[in-house]
Order: C-alpha cells, then structure tokens, then sequence
C-alpha cells in the first residue's frame, strides 16, 4: 500500500507543481502584455495630451501678450477640461516664481536653452515608470507646461489582470482535479490489483489470476503476471512430484508429458530403465552406495539425453531404479545404445577391486540364499506409437513391461523396443 500511497503522492505534487507554474507563467505572461498595453496607451495619450495643450495653450498667447492676466491660474482653467477628460493625467504649470525640484529645474534649463523654434521636450523618469512632457509657447519660455503620465506599473498591471487571473486559477485547479481522478483511475487502480494478486501469490495461492482491461502496457502486465503464475504452479507440481534422490520429474510429471504427445499425436518413445541385479548389490555395499549407483544412473541419463536426444525430450525417476526417458523415434536408439555404454563403463567404479577382478559379487537372493550376481548392467525397455496407435499412459506402461521381460532375461545391459504394428502377446 505504501507504493500506491507513493505514487498517488507524487502525481498529486505533480499535478501541484504544473498548477503552480503554469499560474506563474500564465501571470507573468498576462502582466508583461497588460503592463505593454498600458504604457502604450499612455505614450499614446501623453503624444494626444501633448499636442491638444500646445493648441490650448496657442491660443492663450494674445490674452498673455495683452498683459493684466493671472497666467498660471488662465494656464490651469484652460487645461483642467482636459485632465476631467482624462486626457491629460497630471498638469504642472512651472512660471518664473514656482517652486522647482532639482530634476525639473534641469530640464527647464534644458527646454529653455532650446529656443523658440523647439516647443516640446519630454524624459523617461525610468524609477517612477512615468514619462515628463514640457511644452514651451511663449518666445520668452517664462512659462512652461509640464505634463506628467504613468507608463504604467504593476498594481495597475494586476487590477486588470485580476479577473482573468482568479478564472484562471479555477479552471487550473478544476482541471487537474479531473485529470488526478482520471490518471489515478488508469494508474493507480491497476497497480492496486497487481498489488493484491502479487500478495495472493506470494501467499501459495498460484491458482489466482489477475484481470486488468485497458488495452495497454498494464494489460499486458496482468497477461505475464497470469502466465509467470501458470509457470510457477507448474514448477511447484514438479519440485512437489520431483525424486528427492536425483532431483528428477516423477510419475506425475512423466504421465502428463506422455499424455500430452499422445494428444497432440505426435510420434514418441518412452524408455523404461532398470537396473539389473540392483537389489542384491544394495544388499552387500550398503544404502549409501546404492544411492551412489542411483544418483550415477540419473546423471548418464541426463548427460546422454542432453547429448543425443532432442531439447524438450524427458528424464524422470519413478522410484528406485527405475527411470523413464521420453524421446522421439529417430533419437531412441542412440540414446538407448549410448547410455549402455556410459553405463558399463562408469559402473565399476562402484565395486571394489576384487569383485571387478572376478566379475561378479557375492550377495544374498531373494530366498536369502548367498550366490553369485553378475556386474550390474541396465535394461531399457521401450514403446511407441511409431507403428501403431497408442490411447493412453496405462497402455504405455503395460507395453513397457512385456518388453520389459525380454531385455531383462538377457542378464546384461540391453535395450528394447516394441515394434509390433497390433496388439499381441509379446
């Protein structure tokens, strides 16, 4: 639980950090464009402002002339229309008398340095984000106009942004909280079920399987999940129905494999093996060496089928010493030939020297008479429906044991295999 918790936690900060910046770059977007806006209406309004004052002011100048006048209260009358129209924002009248800052008094010197035939001059003030126009229209520049206008600035950026912004924000978070619902539905659910079953399996249940629908890599993931499972419970039959001695298949795991050729028609050979004069060798060396002869027979078996046989062919252990092989009709005999080979050859480390140099031990029969018994050899009795139908794993068995009496009467290491095209007695 601690993983999904995981990831529902990190698609929410996910779906936080995406809210936070696109609300980040969407309002410094919207501010960069609003504040461009507003500082070009302003530029444009301060050239509008700018020129209407020096026509106002133009018409002024026979009044001016004629003497006998307050100018800067007719300078103030005459403008004001203009700043209730909102045409000019913030008017200045600067005479002989006024009070002038020091930045001012500069441009002053500045427009009256300039002459008669220059009537405007403006400066950026960059700090204040306002732009200072000073318009001249006496010969004598005693008396100035300063218009003063706002570029504009981020408080007023943001009062107008603010609705969008607030809009914004709302249908950002609604939206990430569909889109949450909707990838935790496709992401986190599946994992929650993959999660159970994993749980369920690790349990012991194999017989579980996991369903998930989305047509995608999770569906896909579910498929491997149930085919891993399949496999598992396959090798836990196997190790459950495997020999404890060598390790190998038993007799489940060899019917079902008999079995399954037999329904899928294809053309096999079981080889039945046994050893010959096994109980009475176990009789006289101990259990433990007659372990070792088992244990040397699974590995003959093993290696030669590996060797001569076909890659998906059997080796099992019923029991004892008696081995099945499950091959095909073209590699019988070679593997059959070459595991007697193998067989005579490694089976005499397993007695003492003077034993190997009489060829035979001396151990009790079944009747618990002492007699002599030949070196050990192996037997391998074969069927196949290479030459007639075979139904079932029992009919197998019982062919093997006919062939079986056959190889071995013939007292050494022999093999056989039923060739009979219909059923008769052997």
């Amino acid at each position: 639980m601690a993983a999904q918790n995981s990831i529902r936690n990190r698609l929410i900060l996910l779906m936080v950090g995406f809210s936070v910046f696109f609300i980040v770059a969407f309002t410094s977007i919207q501010l960069k464009n609003t504040m461009t806006s507003i500082s070009t209406y302003n530029t444009f309004r301060a050239k509008l402002g700018a020129f209407i004052t020096h026509n106002a002011l133009a018409g002024l100048r026979p009044t001016i002339d004629a003497g006998g006048v307050d100018v800067v209260r007719l300078i103030d009358e005459t403008l004001q229309q203009f700043v209730m129209s909102e045409i000019l924002e913030k008017v200045t009248v600067l005479g002989p008398n006024s009070m002038v800052s020091m930045s001012d008094r500069r441009h002053l010197e500045v427009v009256r340095e300039g002459g008669k035939d220059e009537w405007l001059y403006y400066f950026i003030d960059s700090e204040q984000k306002q732009i200072n126009i000073f318009i001249s229209f006496l010969p004598t520049n005693d008396y100035v106009v300063k218009l003063t206008y706002s570029l504009g600035n981020i408080g007023a950026a943001l009062r107008q942004i603010y609705n969008p912004i607030i809009t914004t924000v709302i249908v950002i978070i609604g939206a990430n909280i569909v889109l949450a619902v909707i990838l935790s539905w496709i992401i986190v659910n599946p994992l929650r079920k993959l999660h159970r079953f994993t749980k369920i399996v690790a349990d012991g249940n194999l017989a579980s399987r996991v369903f998930i629908k989305t047509n995608d890599e999770f569906q896909d993931l579910s498929e491997s999940f149930n085919t891993m499972t399949i496999a598992l419970q396959k090798m836990k039959d196997r190790a459950e129905n495997a020999n404890p001695l060598t390790k190998l298949p038993g007799n489940l795991v060899i019917m079902e494999e008999v079995e399954r050729r037999i329904q899928g028609d294809s053309k096999f050979v079981v080889l039945y093996t046994d050893l010959n004069n096994f109980k009475a060798f176990n009789d006289k060396y101990g259990i433990h060496q007659g372990d070792k002869a088992i244990k040397m027979t699974a590995d003959i078996l093993k290696d030669v089928v590996r060797e001569k046989g076909n890659a998906d062919d059997l080796v099992g252990h019923e029991g004892g010493d008696d081995f099945v092989v499950v091959t095909t009709p073209d590699r019988a005999a070679g593997v059959a030939e070459t595991v007697i080979s193998e067989f005579d050859k490694r089976v005499k480390a397993l007695y003492n020297a003077e034993d190997i140099e009489h060829g035979y031990f001396v151990s009790h029969n079944r009747s618990g008479e002492t007699q002599k018994f030949p070196i050990m050899g192996i037997a391998l009795s074969g069927a196949t429906n290479q030459h007639r139908a075979i139904a079932s794993y029992g009919e197998v068995t019982n062919i093997c044991a006919e062939v079986k009496k056959k190889t071995k009467a013939q007292g050494v290491s022999a093999y056989a295999i039923d060739a009979r095209c219909t059923e008769r007695k052997a």
